[in-house]
């Protein structure tokens, strides 16, 4: 509650929120840069670099694209291959771990 009420998280649906259900790489790391303050600065201008450095960045929901590319950038997540983000793929409970972790390091 007190995450939705930040803004940090939305729902599943527009009376769903779905505490159970699975989380993608790009949800988890939009709720990390809303936390930071939803702030996107350099990284918004390397959109070029990261849609040619990852062949898969289109797959990347348009509404959070901001967060993957302020995660990428801050080196919060990195590609599950050389070239590939798996936006969509559920995260599994280790990539959260190092995705936490990095983000911890971030902002100390």
């Amino acid at each position: 509650n007190w995450a939705a009420e930040k803004g940090y998280v939305n729902g599943t649906g527009a009376n769903t929120f779905s505490p159970d259900g699975k989380i993608t790489r790009q949800e988890v790391v939009t709720i990390l840069f809303r936390y930071s303050g939803g702030v996107s600065g350099m990284e918004s201008l390397l959109t070029g670099v990261y849609v040619s450095q990852f062949k898969d960045s289109g797959d990347i929901a348009p509404a959070l694209k901001p967060g993957v590319y302020w995660a990428v950038y801050q080196g919060v997540v990195g590609g599950v291959t050389q070239d590939t983000l798996a936006p969509r793929s559920t995260a599994t409970r280790a990539q959260i771990a190092v995705i936490l972790v990095r983000f911890a390091e971030k902002m100390q």
